[in-house]
This record gives C-alpha cells, sequence and structure tokens, in this order.
C-alpha cells in the first residue's frame, strides 16, 4: 500500500506558499502517481476538489498502469470542517509550526470551488463518526469494487 498525499509532498518545498506553489504541487501530486503506479503498489491517493479535467487524468493515469481508479468522496458538514481547520491553526499555532493555511477565511475560500464528483461516487460523512469508522466504511466501499 502506498499514500500519495497533497499534504505531504508540500511539506517538501521550502517556503511552501499555496499560492505560488499550486501549480508545481499539481504536476508533482500527478508525476508522483504516475510513477507510483508504474511500480505496482495499491494506492491511497488524497486529493481535495477535482475538477473534471484532474478526474479524467487521474483516469487516464490509472489505465495506462492497468489501474481501476475507485473514488471515494470524504466529506464532513461545513462546520465541522471549519472546526477542524481551527484546530488544525490552533495545533500549529501552539507548536510554532506553519502549515499551508494558518487563516481560516483561506479555507473558507475552498467551499466556493466547485469540485467534481461523477454521478454514482460513493461519499463517507465523517461529520459524526471516528476516524476507525471511516476507515471501516471505506474497506467496504472498496471490497464492494472488487
Amino acid at each position: 500500500n502506498y499514500l500519495v498525499s497533497y499534504d505531504k509532498l508540500k511539506q517538501q518545498i521550502a517556503g511552501y506558499d499555496r499560492d505560488e506553489h499550486r501549480e508545481v504541487m499539481r504536476r508533482l501530486s500527478l508525476g508522483y502517481l504516475d510513477v507510483v503506479c508504474s511500480e505496482g503498489f495499491f494506492i491511497f491517493l488524497e486529493l481535495w476538489c477535482l475538477d473534471k479535467n484532474e478526474y479524467v487524468l487521474l483516469h487516464s493515469i490509472a489505465a495506462k498502469h492497468g489501474y481501476k481508479l475507485i473514488v471515494i468522496h470524504v466529506t464532513a458538514s461545513k462546520d465541522i470542517l471549519i472546526n477542524r481547520c481551527r484546530e488544525r491553526i490552533s495545533r500549529a499555532v501552539s507548536t510554532g509550526r506553519k502549515i499551508s493555511i494558518m487563516d481560516e477565511n483561506i479555507y473558507k475560500k475552498g467551499f466556493e470551488k466547485n469540485q467534481y464528483l461523477p454521478e454514482g461516487i460513493p461519499s463517507i460523512d465523517t461529520s459524526g463518526i471516528s476516524s476507525e469508522n471511516a476507515i471501516l466504511a471505506a474497506k467496504k466501499i472498496l471490497e464492494k469494487c472488487k
């Protein structure tokens, strides 16, 4: 199993700036995915807010390597997501770490983007469940897709 994580990749760029490095991060994420697919790993790809072009590109990378792309939309209510953002910011401030979003208003702007989700994509609402239960729900979805 292999995790391709946008959040982990951006930590590798010294002085990461979400606006300045957005395009290079997109290219790195997709390029990294392509390499990991070529090695035959089972991959968990962590993305936020795909547009239709990125979705099509993911499918083409998967198909090129003989993979089946299974998308699971993991979400929560807007209030819960904002509270989680506040908690991350608070932890960062208390530990002296800098994270890509240090202002909750920047996070809220993300809600204005239209995420492309094709019809029939399974969804897991994590508003009232633990991360362990979210993982179990994802495993059930994956089992059905075999």
